[in-house]
């Protein structure tokens, strides 16, 4: 499960109403231009098609949670919810490019090459440099071994591992990706490469822009024949900097170890049925496991100020979308989930005793209930 991406397409489609198009080609250093978006498009399509995936991409896609198909009914009647956008959002749409580029680069995934990339080829047999300079590097693997120590399950081979938008300014990491997605050979991999590499330089800040690598996910391999990873994007810390969310870094981390422990502990399985339930209940108890073990004396035992800091993070966070197979609950149930788990850790007596990851699992969906009560006004 993934911290939640903002919908490209979307973005994209706000974009276009509001008459914003981008048609004009780039320029290179030496002035020559690669032509029209509408050219390259066409070109494109001449050599992938209309972008869908193989098999093999589709499940690997699945994994850091970018299928925003949405079920034709949702057992979740969103009128009964207060719900709207939120800061984080708000900013990450104002990182968007041209419509036409956005739409483009969405429907042959670019936005997901990063993602890609660090799901099949990442690895932390070299040194992984964790945020846009890594600065988040030696915060995130401390917190990740703590997190160890904390949890009751084995996360002993579970790697850390960066996903960087800049994998888009290396040609043959790029057509790598494209052989990956779309099964063609390696002709027409290094043929196609370069024109998607322009289209990323034409994104406001070229491949430092936070749309191509803006997830933190923990991925369970073993059905890809990968190990067990938590990647983490560049432009999630980068827009926790932006909006002086200071905790967002350590309650993301704790959050995807959350899913470690989950998947672990076999935390899966339900009764509900509805995927949007599904997803919600797994995302909100996520939420939860980061508040607890961060709140916790065990844990990190941050004091109260932080606790707020960790809530208006995942308020910021929450989104709207009920029909979605990845909903992850809205600002106001991600907030809750994270001010009842610090609450619980609080409580517990005495202050050196720690639930299992069991204990807790069934604790939250003891909670679950009266987390997604109905709240509209």
């Amino acid at each position: 499960m993934a911290l939640r991406r903002l919908a490209v397409l979307a973005c994209a489609a706000a974009l276009g109403a509001a008459g914003i198009t981008a048609t004009a080609g780039s320029a290179h250093a030496d002035g020559s231009t690669t032509g029209s978006l509408a050219d390259q498009l066409a070109q494109v399509q001449s050599l992938l098609g209309d972008g869908t995936l193989t098999p093999q991409a589709q499940a690997a896609g699945a994994l850091g949670d970018t299928d925003w198909t949405a079920s034709e009914q949702s057992a979740i009647d969103g009128s009964q919810y207060s719900c709207g956008s939120t800061e984080l959002y708000d900013w990450l749409g104002q990182q968007a490019g041209p419509a036409q580029l956005m739409s483009d680069l969405s429907t042959y995934h670019v936005f997901d090459f990063a993602q890609y990339y660090a799901t099949y080829y990442g690895n932390d047999s070299t040194p992984q440099s964790l945020g846009p300079n890594g600065e988040d590097t030696t915060p995130i693997h401390q917190e990740f071994k703590s997190l160890q120590k904390f949890w009751d399950v084995d996360g002993s081979k579970v790697q850390l591992v960066s996903m960087k938008g800049s994998i888009l300014d290396d040609e043959s990491k790029v057509a790598q990706v494209v052989e990956l997605l779309y099964g063609v050979d390696q002709a027409t991999a290094d043929q196609v490469a370069p024109t998607f590499m322009d289209w990323a330089a034409q994104m406001p800040g070229g491949t430092d822009n936070p749309y191509f690598s803006f997830n933190l996910f923990a991925m369970n391999g073993s059905s890809i024949g990968q190990p067990d990873k938590i990647i983490v994007g560049d432009g999630v810390p980068d827009a926790f900097d932006a909006l002086g969310l200071g905790m967002g870094v350590r309650i993301a981390t704790a959050h995807e170890y959350g899913h470690i422990v989950q998947n672990k502990d076999g935390l899966r399985a339900t009764t509900l049925t509805d995927p949007a339930e599904v997803s919600r209940r797994l995302e909100l108890m996520a939420d939860a496991e980061g508040s607890y073990y961060l709140t916790s004396a065990q844990g990190a035992a941050i004091n109260d100020q932080r606790v707020e800091s960790v809530a208006r993070t995942m308020y910021d966070l929450g989104d709207c979308n009920f029909a979605s197979t990845t909903h992850h609950g809205t600002p106001d149930q991600r907030e809750a989930s994270v001010e009842w788990a610090a609450g619980v850790a609080n409580a517990v007596r005495p202050q050196s005793s720690v639930m299992t990851g069991v204990q807790f699992g069934q604790a939250f969906d003891q909670e679950l209930p009266t987390l997604v009560a109905p709240d509209a006004s």
